[in-house]
This record gives structure tokens, sequence and C-alpha cells, in this order.
């Protein structure tokens, strides 16, 4: 009778987020209770370190990092470290300028200095006098404006920080969305391109997350649109192992290989909509751009995140029209 039971449940599963109606659906399965995450307060600010505002001693021991750090401490225990022109963690990877002004249109006639950018995006943990221990790169403590690090072998006491409010603000859907999440329900639909008719598929469980199994399915199904192709040559034929989304204007979506998707937050509101920039071509995946459109909802204390997307395939004149749709459960 239990089996019974837990089978009817998990067949259920699909249709508590992917059908219309109230949004009291009695009966459908209920996520972790979402408590305020350890981090919360933390994540109302970022920190922003400029060379040109240290000391000389500090501006010598800085030049050996980079000319400008950005530091982001999530709701979850995620940090985004950013460095310009230098690399803060040997391992961070190359990105585009992480600052939303940086989309800003240039005015014509003016020259740019090439600027050269790259993040790193570790968990880190509460050290007490150590101060933030950020795994894979090192130590932050934070007294007011100023800040120390431990990044390997350099250590600089004090510097100077400009304290940045994070530029999303503390909504309802805000509060309960920026947290680090797993991955139960994935949803992919198909539309466009050379199709009559629209294609969907639902994948739960261990195969919700597996990337491997979704392009290889719905390959068999639309064959011109070729996703295993594709996620094998961004390096992304792989499990997702976390989405993690921050107030400080940040997401990153980790991947089982390592490699993750990094982007910057610019808007998000009350209905649920983002609008967000990946910080590079090699730190995003053309399936989750987000280009025709990112949404959250809450429901049932789960998250369902979806990106619309534009999909070219080669000897397809129209494009394909690809939304993925995840229901995320609190990682903690």
């Amino acid at each position: 009778m239990k089996k019974t039971f837990l089978l009817l449940s998990l067949l259920a599963l699909p249709f508590a987020f992917t059908s219309c109606g109230s949004d009291d659906d009695n009966g459908a399965p209920i996520g972790k209770a979402l408590s305020d995450p350890e981090f919360k307060e933390l994540a109302d600010q970022y920190y922003t370190i400029e060379l040109s505002e240290q000391s000389e001693q500090q501006q010598q021991q800085l030049e050996e990092l980079a000319e400008q750090i950005i530091l982001k401490f999530g709701e979850d225990g995620k940090a985004w470290i950013y460095s310009k022109n230098g690399k803060v963690v040997e391992n961070a990877e190359e990105c585009d300028n992480p600052r939303p002004e940086s989309l800003a249109p240039k005015v014509r006639g003016l020259k740019y200095k090439p600027e050269k950018w790259y993040v790193y995006v570790g968990e880190y943990t509460d050290g007490g006098e150590k101060g933030y221990e950020i795994k894979g790169a090192g130590n932050v403590k934070i007294d007011g404006n100023k800040i120390t690090l431990s990044f390997g072998d350099v250590t600089i006491q004090n510097l100077v920080a400009q304290i940045k409010k994070s530029p999303i603000t503390a909504i309802d859907i805000v509060n309960k969305a920026c947290r680090t999440w797993n991955i139960v329900q994935t949803k992919v639909q198909v539309e466009g391109g050379d199709l009559e008719a629209t294609i969907g598929k639902t994948y739960q469980n261990e195969k919700a997350n597996d990337l491997v199994y979704i392009a290889q399915s719905i390959d068999a199904e639309v064959p011109s649109i070729q996703i295993a192709e594709n996620l094998q040559e961004y390096g992304r034929y792989t499990k997702i192992k976390t989405i993690s989304l921050s107030r400080t204007g940040a997401i990153e979506i980790n991947y089982a290989n390592n490699a993750k998707d990094v982007g910057t937050i610019t808007g998000f509101d009350a209905q649920g909509n983002i609008t967000l920039m990946w910080n590079g071509e090699n730190l995003s995946n053309q399936y989750i751009s987000g280009d025709l459109g990112t949404t959250a909802k809450i429901k049932n204390n789960y998250l369902v995140l979806s990106f619309t997307s534009e999909v070219v395939a080669v000897d397809i004149v129209k494009p394909y029209k690809v939304e993925l749709e995840f229901v995320l459960e609190w990682a903690k």
C-alpha cells in the first residue's frame, strides 16, 4: 500500500507545477520550508576594491592580484569574486565586465582601455576571527569598509572598499528565490524551426538534472536541433548540480564537471520577470540563455525557474524556440 501511494505521489508531481489553476494545489507535493538563508543579511550589499584608492604599500601588494576586485557574498553560502586585469584565484575563468553599467551604450569617438575580467565562484563559511573562508580561494575579513584579503601567499590588510547596495529589491519573491537550489523536475518544450507541432517532455528525479539523458531524448524527437552535440561543444554534456541566485545581482549554474554558467542579474520584479546577462560565451549555455525571457515563481516551496531561448540550427531557416522549466527544491 505504501509503495502504491509513493508511485501515485511521483506521478502527480509534473501536474503540480505545469497545470493551470488554483495556487492551493491541494494534495500537491510540498518542498522544504523556505526559512531565511544563513547569510541573508550579508547579501544586502557587496564590495568593490579599487587599486587607486589604497595606500602606496597596499597598491604594490594589490598589483600582484588585480586592478579592481568585486566581492559578492550570496545568501546561501556562495561567493562571487570578480577581478579586473588579474586573476585573484588561479582557476578563475575569463569573463565579460560583470557590472550592469557596462551594458550602457558607448559614446562614439571616445577611446576605451581594454579590460580583462575574471570570475571565481566558490562556497564560503563563516570562519570567525579568520573572516569568511571561500573554498579554493582564501579568506576575506570584513570590518565596515575595511577588508583584509588572504588569497594564496598574498595577505593585504585593511583595504578600503566601496560598499555598494545590492541592486535587487528585497521583495517577497526575491527573498524566497535568492538561495541555492536542486533540480527535481525539468520540462523541455521546443517549437518553431521545422516543427509543425510543439514537442514537450517532462523529466523527474534522477533524470531531471541529467543533460545527457535530456539531450538524447529531445534529439530523438528533433534530430536537427542537435542538443547533445552542442552541449558537448560547450562542455555542458553532464548534470546540473545546483542553481544559485543572489540579491547581490549574481547567478550561477554549477555543473557536475565543474563547468559554470555565471551571470549578472540586472532586474527581478514582483511578477517574477528576471533580466540578466551571462558573463561571456564560456559562461553560458545557449539553451539557458533566456534571451526571449526568464521568469521565476514560488509554488509549494518550490522555485519554478523558466528560460525561453532562441536556438539556431544548421539548414533550418526559422530558429527554434526552446523553453526550459526547472522545478527546484531548496538545497539546504
